[in-house]
């Protein structure tokens, strides 16, 4: 088949981009091949799809917001825990969940929304079944309101969150103010004001906070970042200047 041949060569250089321009990953490889051969629909879930054991931690890696391998394993908790009821993981997937291992031999979990039609609260209340052994959540661009995120505050694991894209306001974070192991937040897109972060400043394990695009908000970085020191706020708004070697030439004059 021309198409497998193609996502699947038969050496790493072919049917490669050009040297100069970036390369596929063998994970982004793998993930193109399972598609295709999962039928290549664009309108398919995730969890409507067979995952074999070898997609299962390429899965896991896209789940874990583009950290590198060796954060994810930094920021998992020292001690193993038993593994996590198997009726309600399966009552995950059935709502459109995705449950991944972290890493191997390891009872750690990840669940990703990402594939779900529509995040219930009985999905949501799930989660707290899952407790001890979930430790990443990716829960973007769910329409969750609030009262929904109450359902979060008991995740006492949890390091890694994705709200991102959700119509959250200030009275949501109040609810995250217990996940005291929480070392990453995407808040991006969702319509906390400029005094909502503030809330999370008693969360000491927190390392990253991303608050791209939230509802015209305006932060004081400085006021918040003396209350959260130890932590790095990405507000977007990066200005790239203009350099001399970025000179356009146009037929008849330059324009810098």
């Amino acid at each position: 088949m021309l198409i497998e041949r193609i996502l699947l060569p038969q050496s790493d250089e072919d049917h490669m981009p050009p040297k100069e321009k970036p390369q596929l990953t063998r994970q982004e490889m793998d993930l193109l091949y399972w598609w295709v051969n999962s039928g290549a629909g664009f309108d398919k879930k995730v969890h409507q799809s067979k995952l074999s054991d070898k997609i299962k931690p390429v899965l896991a890696a896209l789940q874990s917001g583009g950290a590198k391998e060796s954060e994810l394993q930094d920021a998992l908790p020292d001690e193993e825990v038993a593994a996590a009821s198997h009726k309600v993981v399966l009552a995950l997937k059935e709502k459109g969940a995705v449950v991944i291992p972290v890493a191997s031999n390891s009872h750690y979990l990840s669940v990703n929304f990402v594939g779900a039609d529509q995040v219930t609260t009985d999905a949501l209340q799930l989660l707290g079944a899952l407790k001890e052994q979930l430790v990443w959540l990716k829960i973007g661009n769910a329409n969750l309101k609030d009262q929904d995120i109450k359902h979060l505050g008991m995740l006492e694991n949890l390091r890694r969150l994705h709200l991102e894209g959700n119509p959250l306001t200030d009275a949501g974070l109040s609810f995250l103010t217990s996940l005291q192991q929480l070392q990453y937040i995407n808040l991006s897109g969702t319509r906390i004001s400029s005094k909502g972060p503030g809330q999370l400043a008693g969360l000491k394990m927190l390392k990253r906070l991303y608050l791209y695009n939230v509802n015209g908000a305006k932060f004081d970085l400085l006021t918040l970042k003396k209350l959260m020191p130890k932590t790095i706020i990405d507000t977007g708004g990066y200005t790239v200047p203009i350099l001399e070697s970025d000179t356009t030439i146009f037929e008849g004059f330059v324009e810098k």
